[in-house]
């Protein structure tokens, strides 16, 4: 369904592009568009909605030739389900892209929805940048208190290794933390020479 919904939105959203652009996907959708003697092989169906009715299309007959194997119906259904997308009235709703959050498309509720879905996936994706800005500072002042606190360390005379001293120094500074930033090249390990006498 993805695969063909892009390549009608790679067309402008516009069906006789889509088909002449790409002759696989003509040639697989031709048989739903037309009968195998250029009829509509479509029956229209009128059901009652709201205060009036709709009308619904259905294959005139299953699409057997197409519809041999299990996996022939789940194309032959995926296929019907983007033709119906295709007739139906909201399409142009359809957004554009699938929502920045969950991966889903949507229907758009305002002209100017275009990344994602619903507000809670919007204040889920706003949570998520602030929150990784926020740690990332967080992170950037515990490394520079680190930097600061192993300079400190060559000076100080101890027998404590730098770890332990600068742990001991900064409470919110772990040794199993220090290791991490060492091993990632964020933090250099200060020299044994300077250090403990």
């Amino acid at each position: 369904m993805r695969r063909l919904v892009s390549a009608w939105e790679g067309a402008g959203r516009n069906v006789d592009e889509m088909l002449k652009a790409n002759e696989e996907i003509g040639k697989e959708l031709n048989p739903y568009i037309c009968g195998q003697k250029g009829k509509l092989s479509w029956r229209a169906a009128p059901f009652p909605k709201g205060t009036g009715l709709r009308v619904m299309l259905f294959p005139e007959a299953p699409l057997s030739a197409i519809a041999m194997t299990r996996d022939g119906l789940i194309k032959d259904e995926t296929r019907l389900m983007f033709l119906h997308l295709l007739l139906n009235p909201l399409r142009d709703k359809l957004c554009i892209r699938p929502c920045a959050r969950c991966d889903r498309y949507f229907i758009k509720k305002r002209s100017n929805q275009y990344i994602y879905c619903k507000r809670r996936c919007a204040r889920s994706a706003s949570a998520e940048t602030a929150t990784r800005k926020r740690l990332k500072k967080e992170h950037e002042k515990k490394l520079t208190r680190a930097r600061g606190l192993a300079d400190q360390w060559t000076r100080v005379r101890t027998h404590e290794s730098w770890k332990t001293w600068i742990q001991k120094a900064d409470p919110t500074i772990t040794t199993k933390w220090l290791t991490r930033v060492v091993n990632s090249g964020q933090l250099d390990s200060p020299s044994e020479g300077n250090g403990p006498v």
